[in-house]
Order: structure tokens, then sequence, then C-alpha cells
């Protein structure tokens, strides 16, 4: 008797075809898949090395330079190690988050506390402005021409300096003075001796003098008289 060989039909032809396309399909996704996360992953371990690497950075504290070395790769953790507290008042040239490189320049200036009094009203105000005047301006007080202020607007800010806000306000009033009138005699010869006789009839004047008065702070200091300004009422 001969062998049975079963018959290969077209049908079991075409399903191990489509069985081999996606399994090979399936192999390729998972290869790329590999390939995408070994890139990741490369450049993630490049960027941890790269930010641990040394660095060299120079640090500015109110005008004093100093070098330092680090491996961290941020500001604020940089300052921290190396114990350096910074407030919220201070003025820093980059932001708190961001990130070093070697080589970079860091420059810190250091808030100092200052009284400002004005309009009866004293506050603090933590500033790293130079002078008096910077510091009033960044208060937000405003001074008038008239106004003096203590110590002087150009002077160099310092810790726990008071400074003054001192209100000037000039006022003029008139003040009325009584002026005596004057007897004026004169001969007549047709009078008999020890006869008088009045021509006319004089009055008592008024003067008015302007009195120019300076308050400071509500308080007056002194008095002007303007004598070019005064007056005579008769």
């Amino acid at each position: 008797m001969g062998t049975f060989q079963p018959e290969e039909t077209h049908e079991s032809r075409s399903s191990s075809k489509s069985f081999a396309l996606r399994w090979k399909h399936e192999n390729m996704r998972q290869m790329a898949l590999i390939a995408i996360f070994s890139i990741a992953l490369t450049i993630m371990i490049l960027l941890v090395v790269y930010g641990q690497a040394g660095k060299q950075i120079s640090l500015v504290i109110d005008g004093k330079a100093q070098v330092v070395e680090t491996r961290t790769g941020m500001l604020q953790e940089m300052l921290e190690e190396q114990s350096i507290t910074v407030s919220p008042h201070d003025k820093v040239s980059m932001s708190m988050n961001g990130a070093i490189t070697d080589g970079d320049r860091i420059v810190i200036e250091r808030a100092v506390p200052v009284n400002i009094t004005a309009d009866g009203d004293t506050k603090t105000l933590y500033t790293t402005d130079s002078s008096v005047e910077d510091a009033i301006q960044k208060s937000g007080i405003q001074v008038e021409s008239n106004d003096k202020v203590y110590p002087a607007l150009g002077t160099a800010i310092k810790a726990e300096m008071k400074i003054r806000v001192v209100r000037v306000t000039k006022r003029t009033v008139d003040v009325e003075q009584p002026i005596a009138y004057k007897v004026i005699k004169t001969a007549d010869p047709s009078l008999y001796k020890g006869d008088n006789r009045v021509v006319v009839n004089g009055k008592e004047g008024t003067i008015v003098q302007h009195i120019e008065k300076v308050f400071q702070d509500g308080e007056l200091v002194s008095k002007k008289w303007s004598a070019n300004l005064s007056r005579i009422i008769v």
C-alpha cells in the first residue's frame, strides 16, 4: 500500500504566511521600542554625568568675590552645599532654580533693614538700594520740594539706619498794626498869640504786615516779616 500524504491547501499556506508577517511586525516593534529606550537612557546618563561634573563658580556677595567648586546642578543646591542662606529680600543675579554651568558668575546683594519715619508713621524697609533717596522711592513715600530729609538724600545706606522725612509747610498771614497820626504846627500871623486853628483833622492809620510762618511736621519753627510787602491804610 502506498503512504498517505496530507494535501497542503492554499488556505494553510496563507495562514502560515500571515503568522510569519505578524511575528515579524511584532518583533520589529519591540526592537524599535528597545532602541528608543536605550537612546533615552543614554541621554539621561550623559545629562547626569554632565550635571555632576566639577564646576568652578565665581560667587560675589556684597562685593566680596570667591570661587567655589561644586558638582551640583542648580544654584539652590550649590548655596545649600556652601551653607549660604539667601533671604527673600536679597537680590540674586539669577533664579534660585536656575541651572549653573562651569565659569558662571553669581552676584548676591544682601538686603539691610532701615527705618523710615514720615507723616507720624515709622516703617521698616529691607532694601538693597545704595542711597537714602533710592530707599525712600522704593518705600513709596512722596517727598515735596520744601520737605527735609535726614540724613541727606545722597547718603549711603547702612543697616539699621534711621531716615526721617520732615514735612515743611509755609503760610503767609496778614497782621494789622495801628499808626498814630502826627500833629504838625505852623505859624499863622493872622492868629493871636496862643490861639490854635485846626486846618486838617488827623486820623489814626493802619499798617498791614505780611508774616511768613514756617511749620515742620505741623509745628511752628520760624516767622519772617516781609517788610517790602507791607502796606499802609489811612
